[in-house]
């Protein structure tokens, strides 16, 4: 089939060559494909902090609401009603 070994080794040599290249390519573009992931991961573990903070103040308030009397809450109610809303740290200074 070959001439001589010579050619046999130049056309193994070419093919390997091709072959090298298809795996190089293979090879950057599943490092492309999982940048991807990474990125989204890090986008969803932020996600995640700032879900688990809200939460985490969600609760605060819920214990803190669990706390104030009925007739505060009334007039809580009717302030914000009114729009005279005061924040929560005016809650925990008539609750002190």
């Amino acid at each position: 089939a070959y001439r001589s070994k010579n050619d046999e080794l130049t056309v193994n040599g070419a093919t390997l060559y091709r072959e090298l290249n298809a795996a190089e390519e293979l090879t950057e573009a599943a490092h492309g494909r999982a940048e991807e992931p990474e990125g989204r991961n890090r986008n969803l573990a932020e996600q995640n902090s700032f879900l688990l903070r809200n939460l985490g103040q969600a609760h605060e308030r819920s214990v803190l609401w669990k706390q104030v009397p009925p007739c505060m809450i009334r007039q809580l109610t009717l302030q914000a009603i009114r729009g005279t809303w005061r924040s929560t740290n005016w809650i925990r200074t008539k609750m002190e």
